[in-house]
């Protein structure tokens, strides 16, 4: 098995891998927020959306010494997320005579939006991570937070033009990160 870098992808070969609990602490703690937050704008409930994703974790670490048979945990998790948070959907919209959510459940389109959108803001923040500390701050606050660059400039005790010079830095930075995709791309410029 690959280490965790974003996605696992297991050897379709090798099915006797077997997930170890280092391995599977590691997973827990990288894709955890990010499986709520999908579960919780699905079924708009913590409680519930909190349950679904333990569940699906349960499910992998029950399924750890046949971790072969799955060739991208992360994908394989989202989907047991997405699947428990329709099936408590559909069990409680015959309770109720309007759907809870605002959500028609048979709108997957939604669903992987809000995956993309998820996957988008972790990348960014994980190269985020990576940027000299002044860049970081100033990308932070100029792009983040949408102050302008004379307070930022006040703020870190640096000139506008070091103000601007760290964000082109940061900006070019995070372009060689995140990569050239046109939905990196997209997003960076409409955040900046």
């Amino acid at each position: 098995m690959n280490s965790f870098k974003g996605r696992i992808i297991i050897n379709p070969e090798d099915k006797n891998t077997t997930l170890s609990q280092h391995s599977f602490r590691e997973i827990f703690y990288e894709l955890y927020p990010r499986l709520y937050s999908n579960s919780l704008k699905l079924v708009r409930d913590e409680f519930v959306a909190e349950e679904i994703v333990e569940d699906a974790m349960l499910a992998l670490w029950e399924r750890r010494d046949k971790i072969g048979e799955i060739q991208d945990i992360k994908s394989y998790l989202y989907i047991v997320v997405r699947n428990g948070a329709l099936a408590h959907l559909r069990k409680h919209r015959k309770e109720s005579s309007q759907d809870i959510t605002g959500i028609d459940i048979e709108d997957h389109d939604i669903y992987e939006t809000y995956i993309i959108e998820e996957e988008l803001h972790a990348r960014l923040f994980g190269a985020l991570k990576e940027l000299p500390e002044k860049c970081r701050e100033v990308f932070l606050l100029s792009c983040i937070y949408r102050m302008p660059y004379k307070e930022i400039g006040k703020e870190l005790n640096i000139s506008v033009n070091t103000v601007k010079s760290q964000r082109s830095r940061a900006i070019e930075i995070l372009r060689g990160k995140l990569g050239n995709s046109s939905v990196i791309l997209f997003f960076l410029n409409n955040l900046c």
